[in-house]
C-alpha cells in the first residue's frame, strides 16, 4: 500500500477529530471571538495486483471560539467533507460541536461541559456505508468516516498544579455516545456507540529555554448496540505524547512525537461475520517545525 499524505492550507490551530475531549487544546484566555480553519487533503493508494483504487478525503474543519470572560470561553466547530473510495462517495456537512471551557481556581481546575448536535446526515445509503467502511480504517487514520451521527453529551474535569519547574496535571472524562438510524428507508434500526470514559494524565518541566511535556490518555469504550443487542466491543486505546520545544528571541524549534497503541477489538454479532477480534497494530507519530524570526 502507497501513502501520499498532502496538508494544502493550514490556518490557525490544527483541530481535533473530536472537539469534546478534555485533552483538546482550547484558548485558556481568549479575550475577542477568533476563527479557525483547517483544509486538509488525504490520499491512500490501494495496490490489489492486477487493480488498485484510490481513496481519498478533503475536509476543512473549523472552529469559532467565543469568550465569554476571561476565565469561559464557548467554541463551536463543524467541517465540510468530501471523500471517495474505490468509485464510493461521502460528502457533506458534519455535525455541530459546542463545548464551554470554564478555569477556576488561579486556573488549577479546568471545568468543560460539550454536545454534539446531530446536524450531519447519519443514514448513509449502502454505497455510503462501503466508503464509510474503508475511511474508518484505524492505519489509514482519515480524519472523517461518517457525516453525522446522534446527540452525544461529554463532562470533564482538569487539575493542574506547579511545583517549579515541573507542573502536573491530571483530568478525567465521560462521553455519553447517542444513538442514531445508520441506514437509509430504515429508520427502525438505531445504532449506539459505546460511552467512552478518558482519563488523562501529564506534566510540563520547565528549563528555560528548553520545555519538556508530556501527555498521556487513556480510553475505555462500552460495548456498540444495534437496536439494543451488543454487537462490537472496542479496545482500549493508550496515546502517548512527547514534545519539546527549544525557543529563544530568534528562533524556535519543535519536535513532537506520539504513540498509540489498541486494544483488541471484539466483533459480538453475525452483523460483524460471528464472534470474533481484531487487534490493531501500534501507531508513532512523529513531527517537527522551526521558526526563524527575521524581525522583532
Amino acid at each position: 500500500m502507497k501513502r501520499v499524505f498532502f496538508i494544502l492550507c493550514v490556518l490557525g490551530i490544527v483541530l481535533s477529530q473530536n472537539v469534546l475531549y478534555a485533552q483538546d487544546a482550547f484558548p485558556r484566555k481568549a479575550s475577542y471571538p477568533t476563527l479557525f480553519s483547517v483544509v486538509e487533503y488525504r490520499l491512500w493508494e490501494k495496490d490489489l495486483g492486477d487493480e488498485s483504487y484510490i481513496i481519498y478525503q478533503l475536509s476543512a474543519p473549523t472552529m469559532l471560539t467565543l469568550p465569554i470572560t476571561r476565565s469561559l470561553v464557548f467554541d463551536v466547530t463543524s467541517s465540510v467533507i468530501s471523500s471517495s473510495a474505490d468509485d464510493k462517495e461521502l460528502s457533506g456537512v458534519g455535525d455541530v460541536k459546542v463545548r464551554a471551557v470554564a478555569m477556576i481556581m488561579d486556573d488549577t481546575i479546568m471545568l468543560t461541559a460539550g454536545v454534539n448536535a446531530p446536524t450531519g446526515k447519519s443514514d448513509m445509503s449502502m454505497e455510503e456505508i462501503a466508503a464509510s467502511g474503508l475511511l474508518s480504517r484505524k492505519a489509514l487514520g482519515f480524519r472523517y468516516n461518517r457525516l453525522g451521527e446522534g446527540l452525544d453529551i461529554n463532562v470533564g474535569f482538569g487539575i493542574a498544579e506547579s511545583y517549579e519547574p515541573v507542573t502536573l496535571g491530571f483530568g478525567v472524562g465521560y462521553l455519553i455516545k447517542g444513538e442514531y438510524a445508520h441506514l437509509e428507508d430504515e429508520e427502525d434500526s438505531m445504532y449506539k456507540p459505546g460511552d467512552q470514559l478518558n482519563l488523562t494524565g501529564g506534566f510540563d518541566l520547565l528549563l528555560s529555554p528548553l520545555l519538556l511535556r508530556s501527555d498521556a490518555v487513556y480510553t475505555i469504550y462500552q460495548e456498540d448496540t444495534e437496536n439494543d443487542m451488543e454487537v462490537l466491543k472496542e479496545g482500549t486505546r493508550l496515546s502517548v505524547s512527547e514534545t519539546l520545544l527549544l525557543s529563544t528571541d530568534r528562533f524556535s524549534i519543535l519536535l513532537s512525537g506520539t504513540y498509540i497503541d489498541r486494544g483488541e477489538t471484539e466483533f459480538l454479532s453475525a452483523r460483524f461475520g460471528g464472534e470474533s477480534s481484531v487487534r490493531y497494530g501500534a501507531q508513532i507519530n512523529l513531527g517537527g517545525a522551526a521558526i526563524l524570526r527575521v524581525s522583532r
